[in-house]
């Protein structure tokens, strides 16, 4: 076959653009390698799971978020964009059917929502249970593409449909849009659940971090909805369950481990993202108000009903006896700041925790870690669950943190691997 100039142009063109992206990608992974080395200085306390790997992990992720802040400066890009940006640029998901694996992979919509659905190839008779994961990424980033790594072992492990939910961010979509995805998207799958061959009252929900508050949010309101079944069970990933309190023993303990700019999530990230998704900005007067937590103005601290729940003495001693924690004294936080956001703080949808009546909820799975901020957060949880009757199961990791659970390659940790075999222990034996 004899090809024409224009053919043959066309092709040299093709190769030269694949030598480009060669060339770019192999510069981009040495930049990365350099830069993760350069990186390498963060705090890894006594008794963290596998200290060489999480160092690494903090290092590349403190990269990535670097050039992310470069290329917010440079292209006048809201910081938060060029970070999924360049999350979605290292992390691709997997291809719809993988060899070896009975699960395929494809995007749908739900209730107007995007929906990652996993689902065996060689499926079973009659109806089968179902899990509803949703993703963590405090309310602003995170996707169901970049979950892939951990939702798909997820279905592998039960051999069973798995449904990963695409809901709204911030700044984008404000409070509760976030919860209003997740809640329509259960909805309208437990009334459709026979389409997908799935048995609507074996159908849990899950999540971890953000995604684990959503969970235990929308788990409260389906079980308020009299036109569907109440959910199986709640699995809970150190989920995020109340604001009222952010001078907590485990929050103050972390910050005095790892400073406001250390751990593999930051303080000043996780501001920075409440105040997006909240706010639909980043305000730096309730920014700076979490990081002195001081949110909270004392009169409520007096009258509120909820502040038993944040009870500090909750926490078992055994936990309490390792914090590096001195209380700090109450004091009024910013009025005007509290005006603004006490009605989010107040709301289920956002903190689960603020529900006055728990009696009849799904039976839970929690997950803490040692050295995660929000360890109290689901600690306070279970106790609120156990005193209203419902069964709660608490599973502490000493050595986790913020971030561990799963098996997702190449940041998998021993502790990691522990309680993703437990959450999967938990769902198979209460479907």
């Amino acid at each position: 076959m004899i090809l024409s100039s224009s053919d043959w142009q066309g092709g040299d063109t093709e190769n030269r653009d694949m030598r480009r992206k060669r060339v770019f990608n192999t510069v981009l992974v040495a930049a990365l390698v350099l830069g993760v080395v350069g990186y390498c200085d963060h705090p890894v306390p006594d008794g963290i799971g596998n200290p060489w790997r999480y160092l690494v992990f903090c290092a590349a992720k403190e990269f990535i978020t670097d050039i992310s802040y470069l290329q917010h400066i440079v292209l006048s890009q809201q910081y938060v964009y060029a970070y999924r940006d360049m999350m979605h640029l290292f992390t691709q998901p997997y291809p719809s059917e993988v060899p070896g694996s009975n699960i395929r992979s494809s995007v749908i919509e739900m209730a107007g929502v995007k929906v990652r659905i996993y689902e065996p190839i060689k499926g079973k008779p009659g109806l089968q249970p179902a899990l509803i994961f949703i993703h963590g990424g405090g309310f602003c980033i995170g996707s169901t593409a970049l979950y892939d790594a951990l939702v798909r072992p997820i279905a592998e492990e039960l051999d069973a449909l798995v449904l990963s939910i695409e809901y709204r961010l911030g700044p984008e979509a404000t409070h509760p849009a976030a919860f209003e995805d997740c809640f329509n998207v259960t909805k309208w799958f437990l009334q459709h659940a026979a389409d997908f061959n799935v048995d609507d009252r074996r159908v849990g929900i899950s999540g971890d971090s953000a995604g684990g508050s959503l969970a235990a949010s929308v788990s409260q309101y389906i079980h308020d909805d009299h036109d569907v079944p109440d959910l199986k069970f709640q699995a809970l990933i150190y989920p995020v369950v109340q604001l009222i309190d952010v001078n907590t023993p485990s929050m103050e303990t972390h910050k005095a481990l790892f400073g406001v700019n250390g751990g593999l999530v930051t303080w000043e990230e996780a501001a920075s993202f409440l105040s997006l998704y909240l706010l639909g900005q980043e305000d730096n007067v309730l920014i700076d108000a979490f990081l002195d937590s001081n949110l909270s103005l004392e009169k409520f601290w007096h009258d509120s009903i909820h502040a038993k729940y944040v009870d500090h003495n909750l926490i078992p001693q055994h936990i309490r006896d390792g914090d590096l924690f001195a209380k700090k004294p109450l004091h009024d936080g910013n009025r005007t700041i509290w005006e603004h956001v006490k009605h989010a703080f107040l709301d289920p949808r956002l903190c689960p925790l603020m529900r006055e009546d728990m009696s009849d909820l799904p039976p839970a799975f929690i997950a803490t870690c040692e050295f995660d901020g929000m360890r109290d957060n689901g600690i306070f949880y279970v106790n609120k669950l156990q005193e209203y009757g419902v069964k709660a199961e608490w599973k502490h990791y000493k050595g986790g943190f913020h971030g561990v659970f799963g098996p997702t390659w190449p940041f998998t940790f021993d502790v990691g691997r522990e309680m993703f075999d437990d959450f999967i222990h938990y769902i198979k034996t209460h479907w």
